[in-house]
């Protein structure tokens, strides 16, 4: 948990956030006390965090720490008291380095965790960090353990790379990038939402037999869901409680993979297989990061993935799209349900604000990663073209807005650079192509299941 390197920059937006138990803010005059006691005058905290020592508190000099922008105060929400920093530094274009302290008094109590997990959020959200690194004395095994509670993972090891209180000291890193934190956020916060509860769960046991006709939020995705019953074999991808997987199976398919990163979304979808009699032809899987590239090639003739690409981040989309293009068929149905697309403006007249344009976060969890049909045609290009698009609406929504996609692969595996294709089945549906400054605002802006 280094300290190092951090220069006063006075331009930086301030950080104001709040955690269950802690505050982080800026540093103030009436901070230098409970800095001195819990940082620069903690020899246990010295050891493993660089700051120079002060003897007594009228020698401390603290006038370069209050109301920095690149270094902030760890408060107890209780009592307002400071209890350690945060910092970072190193900032090199979207990238930068933390350091935080803790003062020992307040060790194994969680809170280093709860302080640098909300830290990063504030950079990657509203700084535009899209990596993050931190390092520690190679051996503080207590620093090691609140990085990887983080989510953080090992990026290298630097043999003696500084001398601190004149021994040297090798440094181990960590890392962590914005799409990482967000897919870790995503698949606690969904994890918790699918879960079954025994009140839901009984509830599911009294289901009439038919009413697996009934699972589908509309009659849209319903017959979309039962189209995939003639394939032979179909993979319900972010499957959910597996409505879409069930209704397929009941349809006709013999062999359905219902997969999910969430354990709480498999174990409903199991239950509910087993509820409606499906549990002999659909198998539902923990789909780790890696698991579709284990996934041999053209093995589905189906795919199913319904308000998933748009509630995760841009690179783990095209991930996604990529790798199902490798294993199914040439002739696989493929079938895509996403949000409807909201725009900055839209967002702004309902109270909220799109991260570079296009990604909503609630409470810290992305919602939302908002695209124009055409930008979702792009992003499907290279491995499909779009055969048909339809809007519905879930439940008590009047305007069809959210949109299904069916694609194919282009006819003899050869691309579509200029999108043609898709293009032409996007006029047909009332899409306009993207004008020379959308096409700009995109290019700025870069690159979540929506409730």
């Amino acid at each position: 948990m280094n300290g190092r390197n951090a220069e006063q920059i006075t331009e930086k937006p301030l950080l104001k956030a709040e955690t269950e138990r802690l505050i982080l803010d800026e540093i103030r005059e009436s901070d230098k006390e409970d800095y001195f006691h819990n940082i620069s005058h903690d020899r246990k905290v010295l050891e493993t965090f660089i700051c120079r020592y002060a003897d007594t508190l009228e020698e401390f000099d603290f006038s370069a720490y209050p109301g920095r922008r690149d270094v902030y105060a760890i408060r107890l929400k209780e009592t307002g008291r400071l209890i350690g920093i945060l910092s970072y530094f190193g900032e090199k274009e979207d990238s930068c380095e933390i350091g935080y302290g803790i003062g020992s008094a307040y060790w194994n109590r969680g809170y280093a965790t709860e302080a640098v997990g909300r830290f990063l959020e504030y950079l990657f959200r509203e700084k535009g960090m899209r990596t993050v690194y931190a390092s520690f004395f190679t051996g503080n095994e207590a620093s090691r353990r609140i990085m990887e509670k983080c989510g953080m993972r090992y990026s290298r090891f630097s043999e003696k790379e500084l001398t601190y209180l004149d021994v040297p000291r090798d440094l181990t890193y960590y890392e962590i990038s914005r799409t990482d934190r967000d897919n870790r956020t995503l698949i606690g916060f969904w994890d918790k939402a699918l879960s079954l509860s025994e009140a839901e769960r009984e509830e599911l046991q009294n289901a009439a037999p038919e009413s697996w006709k009934d699972l589908a939020p509309s009659e849209k995705l319903f017959e979309a869901a039962c189209s995939l019953g003639k394939k032979k074999k179909v993979l319900d991808y972010g499957c959910g409680s597996a409505w879409a997987g069930i209704i397929a199976a009941k349809s006709g398919c013999p062999d359905v993979t219902a997969a999910d990163a969430a354990p709480g979304a498999v174990r409903a979808a199991a239950y509910s297989a087993l509820v409606y009699g499906a549990e002999k032809q659909l198998n539902a899987v923990c789909a780790d990061p890696g698991w579709l590239k284990s996934v041999p090639s053209a093995a589905y003739d189906g795919f199913f993935c319904s308000n998933v690409l748009d509630v995760i981040p841009t690179e783990t989309a095209r991930e996604i799209i990529r790798e199902s293009a490798r294993i199914t068929s040439a002739d696989a149905c493929v079938i895509i349900g996403l949000n409807f697309y909201l725009s900055p403006e839209a967002a702004a007249a309902r109270g909220l604000e799109l991260a570079d344009g296009t990604r909503l976060y609630v409470d810290g969890v992305l919602r939302l990663v908002s695209r124009t049909d055409e930008e979702w045609a792009e992003l499907f290009s290279p491995w499909y073209v779009i055969e048909k698009l339809t809007h519905f609406a879930w439940p008590g929504e009047k305007m069809e807005s959210r949109r299904l996609f069916y694609l194919k692969k282009p006819m003899g595996a050869k691309t579509d650079p200029e999108n043609t294709a898709s293009q032409r089945v996007l006029e047909k549906c009332g899409s306009r192509p993207l004008g020379p400054r959308a096409k700009r605002d995109r290019a700025l802006s870069g690159t979540g299941r929506m409730q």
